[in-house]
C-alpha cells in the first residue's frame, strides 16, 4: 500500500499591536475594536499586547528608569 503525502502551504497574516491602557483612552479602544473586527473578517490572527510586559508577567508596573533597553 502506497502512502501519499500532500503538502499544503498556507500563508498566515498575523497582526501584532500594543495598546497600553486602552481602557483609559477611547481613541485607542476604538482602534483596538476596529483592528479586531478587521482581523476577524479577514481570518487574520491577532497578537495583542494589552499592557506593559512587566505588568503582564509580574503583576505590577515598573518605572522606565529601571527598565533595561537592549
Amino acid at each position: 500500500m502506497a502512502i501519499q503525502m500532500i503538502l499544503c502551504l498556507e500563508t498566515k497574516v498575523i497582526y501584532c499591536i500594543d495598546t497600553d491602557e486602552y481602557e483609559k483612552n477611547s481613541k485607542h479602544a476604538k482602534e483596538l475594536n476596529d483592528i479586531q473586527q478587521f482581523c476577524k473578517g479577514n481570518d487574520y490572527d491577532l497578537i495583542w499586547f494589552c499592557h506593559d510586559v512587566e505588568e503582564v508577567f509580574w503583576g505590577k508596573k515598573v518605572p522606565d528608569s529601571v527598565k533595561v533597553i537592549f
